[in-house]
């Protein structure tokens, strides 16, 4: 999400669409964003909702990616490029899902997709 006043409308939305489903929302600001990561990682949570805290440096095995405002001027084409990048950081499953909710096709999505083509591209160049 691009804004932290965003999460907890999203996370309502969700949980009473889908009331099953093992979610949490965090931030950078959120005392308990460790305990909500860390059960992401143990598989306790099903979805995390976050803001750009997680695009750098954190791994969750088998997940795929929703960029919601995916269009915000808040999400640079790297940014983009690096929150994609979290899909696919396994052995077990080397490939994920990416999806953009937009509500403009802008310019900078446009190219952060067609980076991610074509690095994905040159990188099955090199696949053994």
């Amino acid at each position: 999400m691009p804004h932290v006043a965003d999460l907890t409308a999203t996370l309502n939305e969700i949980t009473r669409l889908q009331p099953s489903l093992k979610i949490a929302a965090t931030h950078a600001g959120d005392p308990d964003r460790q305990a909500k990561v860390q059960a992401m990682r143990a598989s306790e949570l099903q979805a995390l909702i976050t803001t750009t805290i997680l695009e750098r440096g954190v791994t969750f095995k088998g997940i795929d990616v929703m960029i919601l405002g995916a269009d915000d001027p808040v999400f640079s084409q790297a940014a983009l490029i690096q929150i994609a990048g979290r899909c696919g950081r396994s052995a077990s499953r080397p490939t994920g899902k990416v999806w953009t909710g937009v509500t403009e096709r802008t310019r900078t999505v446009i190219q952060a997709r067609n980076e991610i083509r074509y690095l994905n591209m040159k990188g099955k160049q090199y696949d053994v």
